[in-house]
């Protein structure tokens, strides 16, 4: 080797080349960081349309058939005679099923609220009160709201009986 190829010495230390092995690591690192980090963005931005867009049928059922309705029409080149009916046809139907669904909600409330009480039972006085708070807190999220009343108009909900929102504490 010829002197010019030698690392040369600095300060008394010799100046060696990067290892490639360090450099490496450090490069799947930082890949496997941005995975993550993109795999969580996704994830998260993924909830907030199933919660805040995905929903809105069940939310606002008023505003479902044109919504539909927007989206066949681009779709399906519909006409304007066809997008009326077609319209037409979702409204009948979203009136059928909602009445579906508001004979069936209160079977899901009655079927929830026995969950909450069976497990009441099992634990300790404490642990119920943990456990009616976390359950209710977390209901809205497994129960969509309780239908709505004809369009525009909002339906109150079945007053609760007083003991079924306080834990057993019978054993």
């Amino acid at each position: 080797m010829r002197e010019e190829e030698l690392p040369q010495q600095a300060e008394g230390r010799e100046l060696l080349p990067p290892r490639r092995g360090r450099r490496t690591w450090l490069m799947i690192l930082m890949c496997g960081v941005i995975l993550v980090c993109g795999i969580a963005i996704g994830s998260g931005v993924t909830l907030w349309v199933l919660q805040h867009r995905g929903l809105r049928a069940f939310r606002h059922p008023e505003k479902t058939p044109e919504a539909i309705m927007e989206r066949l029409r681009s779709k399906l080149d519909l006409t304007d005679e066809q997008a009326r009916r077609v319209e037409e046809i979702l409204r009948e139907h979203q009136k059928s099923l909602h009445a579906i669904r508001r004979e069936v909600h209160p079977r899901f409330m009655a079927e929830f609220d026995k969950l909450r009480n069976e497990v009441s039972e099992v634990l300790t006085p404490e642990q119920a009160k943990k456990w009616v708070v976390h359950f209710e807190s977390r209901r809205p999220r497994w129960l969509l709201a309780p239908p709505p009343g004809p369009p525009g108009r909002g339906v109150p909900r079945a007053p609760r009986p007083p003991d079924s929102s306080e834990p057993s504490t019978d054993q």
